[in-house]
């Protein structure tokens, strides 16, 4: 779904800015920094794109299992419209996951993302949208990239 409200831009419009900053960030950063910038580009897409960070979470993990792998991660970047180095910025998030021998094991768990998306995850199942909002302003001050759940 397109952006929400009237004075945001589209996504196409966000996907080519975002695109825009990897780039030019690939041109002057190490890869550590290019990854960790795209990493915040993907997060700001998917809760400009949907109603709530919760809401895209559940849309990207298709098979429901509570984590994204390499392959729904590259379908989520796919409709957000996201160009970047998906390899590279997907190294960046799965970092802290633990090793596995097949590297397609990897996976992709909501707070590696941001480290409030699990309880807002179960908020958002429980309570809906309203109840996201709600637990964020109660959270205010922790507040970090995003503004919405």
């Amino acid at each position: 779904r397109g952006g929400v409200g009237g004075s945001r831009a589209g996504p196409w419009e966000e996907s080519v800015a975002a695109a825009a900053v990897v780039s030019t960030s690939a041109m002057s950063s190490s890869p550590a920094g290019v990854a960790r910038q795209g990493a915040r580009l993907f997060k700001l897409l998917m809760s400009r794109q949907f109603d709530s960070l919760a809401e895209a979470w559940l849309e990207f993990d298709t098979n429901q299992d509570g984590v994204l792998n390499f392959r729904e991660f590259c379908a989520a970047a796919r409709r957000l419209n996201f160009r970047g180095n998906l390899r590279l910025i997907w190294d960046y998030l799965v970092v802290e996951a633990p090793t596995f021998d097949d590297e397609d094991d990897r996976v992709l768990p909501p707070e590696a993302l941001d480290p409030r998306l699990p309880t807002l995850l179960e908020t958002f199942r429980s309570q809906g949208s309203l109840g996201c909002r709600r637990l964020l302003q109660a959270q205010a001050p922790q507040r970090r990239l995003v503004a919405r759940c």
